[in-house]
């Protein structure tokens, strides 16, 4: 029986996403897989399409939004917008008390972009302690709820993938 080519969900996704990356700036070459051998280019954006694919069509939201907001590789704008897609779906499982706040800290999440608790704490009206507790609080911090979401949401990927035979 052969090995199944990803030992992880996480792998299998981060390989996928990485792949999309690389077609998308116009890379080439091969990478090794796994199990030993090496894939095509071709090989390689096949596997990648089914493993997207695979989550689009067997993973619900919001598990399939942290997996996306999480693990997509953004290059250039259109795959900017479609990390951002994911987010903006995310958040309406994600409580904040500012919404505009729960977009940035979940941008921040996904690392779109670094944090500025300074221009927000002006903007908003809050002290920067308040944005860190909304953001990174024990049970109900944006973060907190995201990693929440992209656990559960691997863990389902994981089972997906063991009976589809990705993994």
């Amino acid at each position: 029986m052969a090995e199944p080519p990803f030992p992880s969900a996480e792998e299998a996704l981060r390989c996928a996403y990485s792949t999309i990356a690389k077609k998308e700036l116009g890379l080439r070459g091969t990478l090794a897989d796994p199990g030993g051998g090496e894939l095509s280019p071709a090989e390689q954006m096949a596997q990648a399409a089914m493993i997207i694919n695979t989550v689009r069509d067997r993973i619900g939201d919001p598990f399939r939004c942290a997996i996306g907001g999480a693990m997509m590789v953004w290059v250039d704008w259109p795959s900017r917008n479609e990390k951002y897609a994911h987010l903006k779906a995310l958040a309406n499982w994600v409580t904040c008390p500012n919404n505009s706040y729960k977009m940035h800290c979940l941008a921040m999440w996904s690392g779109l972009h670094q944090p500025d608790d300074k221009r927000w704490s002006e903007r908003i009206g809050v002290t920067t302690r308040t944005l860190y507790r909304w953001r990174e609080g024990k049970e109900s911090g944006v973060t907190r709820q995201a990693d929440h979401f992209l656990k559960v949401g691997l863990n389902v990927a994981t089972d997906v993938f063991i009976e589809v035979g990705i993994m």
